[in-house]
């Protein structure tokens, strides 16, 4: 497969949500006993602690807020102390976000 082909697939999906929350959506098994955090910019989001997500389902993870975003971006962390790779995600008031994050 192509580099370019690899990056392509891993961008977020997004769409616009016409009212209500935000919400990001993550897809990632990070085993029994661990937990997923959202550090960032925007609605709350800050980048010197995180935000537990919500586990929905055994690789699915929940983040959701009614706050305005005009111009954020933030980050997937495993148990608050273990950054996905790449660059930041960015993410505007009532987007619908999924991602898949990788770490190493």
């Amino acid at each position: 497969m192509k580099p370019q082909a690899v990056k392509e697939m891993q961008k977020p999906s997004v769409s616009n949500q016409k009212a209500g929350k935000t919400r990001i959506v993550v897809k990632y098994d990070v085993g029994f006993g661990n937990i997923l955090y959202i550090r960032g910019k925007g609605a709350n989001l800050n980048w010197d602690r995180g935000i537990a997500l919500k586990n929905t389902k055994s690789d699915e993870w929940v983040w959701e807020t009614d706050l305005p975003i005009a111009a954020g971006e933030f980050k997937i962390l495993i148990n608050d102390n273990r950054y996905e790779l790449g660059d930041n995600h960015p993410i505007k008031s009532h987007a619908a976000v999924e991602i898949k994050p990788r770490f190493s």
